[in-house]
């Protein structure tokens, strides 16, 4: 890669050697898995990590989650299954067989799957990450130094 393609010009004014450890550094910076998934998603892993569920479970749990911040309309709500199935999160139950006993073989049920688990993982240890970053600058120490 180019600094360019970094977008990393003021590093053309550094000294060779240390523009190198810097753009090394800001390379495996870029490897890392950081982006987070989007807040509809995280939210409908997380409401499906504990149990299969129907859409309009799905809403009221996404619903009870967030206190009443997040509502999933119907639209968004089955856009995001839709993409989440898409990448591989979620899986559909195809067969009335797999419903939960004793709920309705009408409605679409929805289980997470092992790449969606682990998607659900890594974002829970981001966001713990961002949240200790964000604590140690609001620690003590640091607003004495200000």
């Amino acid at each position: 890669m180019t600094e360019r393609g970094l977008g990393m010009l003021p590093l053309l004014r550094m000294t060779t050697p240390l523009r190198r450890i810097i753009c090394i550094n800001t390379i495996q910076r870029m490897s890392r898995p950081t982006a987070s998934i989007k807040r509809n998603w995280f939210h409908v892993l997380v409401a499906l990590s504990d149990a299969d569920r129907h859409g309009f479970d799905i809403m009221r749990d996404v619903l009870e989650q967030t206190d009443g911040a997040l509502h999933l309309w119907p639209a968004t709500l089955y856009g995001t299954l839709d993409q989440l199935a898409g990448a591989g999160f979620i899986s559909e139950l195809a067969s009335p067989d797999e419903h939960p006993a004793g709920q309705s073989e009408k409605r679409r049920y929805y289980r997470i799957t092992k790449q969606g688990r682990a998607a659900l993982a890594a974002e829970i240890r981001r966001l713990e990450e961002t949240a200790h970053a964000a604590k140690l600058r609001l620690s003590p120490r640091r607003a004495e130094l200000r």
